[in-house]
């Protein structure tokens, strides 16, 4: 009763003086690009699909049908300036998430002679390191939407160095497997978060790109893992010094985080003008002055808290429309992983006889197209939202707001996936028969960008559509994603020798380009089963 007089009181007050928003934040507040950016309405966000259209698989879509009146509090307190801190922290905790597994290739082979185990055994620790970082997110990104992002990402990274400490003195490889998947679950949830904090900061219109500049700077470490994996085992002629290197790293990032990063629930601190209770969502950065001045106790932005529900992430992931989006791009950074579990064995053979250092160099280029990639679609999206959204008023604009349709989401962003699809499936064929017949190095360098870039495109859009469907939810929802490409990526990594030695290398890439192909039709068919269900329209 009380916030609903609350709420009244501030009602009346906008209605006295419309204009006291806009001296606020609504002039500064813009995209982490500096795009203009329009403050879209609670309502516009939060609204019920199923008082609506019925029960359409418990995705709320109708959020996305447009108030024109103004909200009376700014969709968040930070400013561009407040959300490049975000992304450099949260790209940063992200990198290491990423390049712990990639980073650990070049040392396959000196660890299979220092702990005499047979290339079963050795790529067994990949197998299991993907499959905890597929599975651990869903637990701990849960954990973040219901008790605050802040105090999750902190303790993951402290796990994370713990494990990292502990393996740099082990000389047991059971030891060490297990210690590894210790790290995995510590430090995954970390990308799935950031996902859910562009959800807390952004809205639709300028969320796509944060998560694209986010995505890329972190699965850039997927890219480059090699290379530094390369560098580190060349320079010290050890494999201990990549894990002394992830703690040194990890404990920096951690320092950061602690002083710097802010909570961003909105279940907690709204639009991030309350100041949260528990010390453990407290940091430094909310006491500076700039800040400071904008925590005005918008207690009307604060959103339900969600209860902790360990099945809540499988529950959107079996949901048809997510697990058919989330298919193709988890099968597309399935295929990424192969391809850079074959890259470094084929170019240290015979075949091309590549030192380690060689071999590491040739990681450099897709890492850096997988961040341009990563940059592109993140941008694209931004611009395809807003073209979109004003077709979309031009067409609705004049309808009473209870006769418009929902705006259609899942098209605006889906549709971007095709072009990246195509370029995987012509790199995947690509790269399969290059560096089965020995060709020149530039083709597969080639090959494995068009693969890189494409994966990470895919892995942006479906992030970005799942934390657009379940705001409340983001963390849990972009952990879905995770989930797939991971399970899949351990899935690939566990079959793929045998898949090289019954089809050889050019087959075996093939046949992925395939199952991609079949995979990416998921895309269409859902672009083409929610275009029905919102009354077949398109925008």
């Amino acid at each position: 009763m009380k916030d609903q007089e609350t709420s009244n009181a501030v009602d009346a007050d906008t209605k006295i003086d419309d204009s006291s928003h806009e001296d606020g934040y609504d002039t500064e507040i813009s995209s982490c690009f500096s795009d203009q950016e329009s403050v879209e309405s609670k309502t516009d966000s939060h609204s019920d699909l199923d008082k609506t259209y019925g029960k359409f698989e418990q995705i709320n879509l109708n959020k996305h049908v447009s108030v024109s009146e103004k909200e009376v509090y700014p969709y968040t307190i930070f400013l561009s300036k407040d959300r490049i801190l975000l992304i450099i922290i949260l790209s940063l905790v992200g990198f290491w998430s990423a390049v712990s597994s990639p980073i650990y290739f070049p040392a396959l082979p000196t660890m299979q002679n220092y702990f005499h185990t047979s290339p079963a055994m050795t790529n067994a620790s990949v197998v299991a390191y993907l499959v905890f970082q597929g599975l651990a997110p869903t637990i701990s990104s849960n954990l973040a939407d219901t008790f605050g992002k802040r105090p999750v990402i902190l303790g993951c990274i402290l796990i994370y160095i713990g494990s990292c400490i502990a393996i740099s003195q082990i000389n047991n490889y059971t030891v060490l497997v297990i210690l590894r998947c210790i790290q995995a679950a510590g430090i995954a949830p970390v990308i799935s978060i950031s996902s859910g904090v562009s959800g807390d900061v952004c809205t639709p219109a300028t969320r796509g790109g944060m998560v694209g500049v986010v995505a890329g700077l972190q699965l850039a470490g997927n890219g480059l893992g090699g290379l530094i994996g390369a560098l580190l085992i060349s320079s010290f002629n050890t494999w201990r010094s990549i894990f002394i290197f992830l703690t040194i790293g990890g404990g920096v990032t951690f320092a950061l985080a602690f002083f710097l990063l802010p909570e961003t629930s909105r279940s907690i601190v709204g639009n991030g003008s309350i100041f949260p209770d528990s010390w453990l969502n407290k940091s430094i950065f909310i006491k500076l002055p700039h800040l400071k001045s904008r925590m005005t106790n918008d207690v009307a932005s604060l959103e339900p808290k969600n209860p902790f529900d360990l099945l809540g992430p499988y529950k959107i992931f079996f949901q048809k429309i997510v697990f058919l989006t989330l298919l193709p791009s988890g099968l597309h950074f399935a295929a990424w992983t192969m391809v850079l579990t074959s890259l470094s064995t084929e170019l240290e053979s015979r075949k091309y006889n590549y030192s380690v250092m060689q071999v590491g160099l040739i990681y450099l280029p897709q890492g850096l197209a997988c961040f341009v990639g990563s940059i592109a679609i993140g941008r694209l999206m931004n611009w395809y939202y807003r073209l979109r959204k004003t077709q979309y008023e031009q067409i609705t604009g004049d309808l009473p707001l209870t006769e418009r349709h929902p705006f259609n989401i899942v098209s605006t962003r889906l549709v971007l996936c095709i072009v990246p699809s195509i370029l995987m499936i012509i790199g995947l064929i690509i790269f399969g028969w290059c560096i089965q017949t020995s060709q020149p190095i530039i083709s597969i360098i080639i090959s494995t960008c068009l693969i890189s870039m494409s994966s990470s495109m895919t892995m942006s859009v479906s992030a970005t559509l799942l934390v657009d469907l379940f705001p409340t939810q983001g963390s849990a929802s972009a952990s879905c994603v995770n989930l797939m490409r991971c399970l899949l990526a351990a899935f690939g990594a566990g079959v793929l020798d045998l898949m090289i030695s019954k089809l050889n290398l050019g087959g075996t890439y093939t046949m992925i380009a395939g199952l991609s192909l079949v995979a990416d039709m998921g895309f269409i068919y859902v672009i083409y089963i929610v275009n029905q269900k919102l009354k077949g329209t398109f925008l």
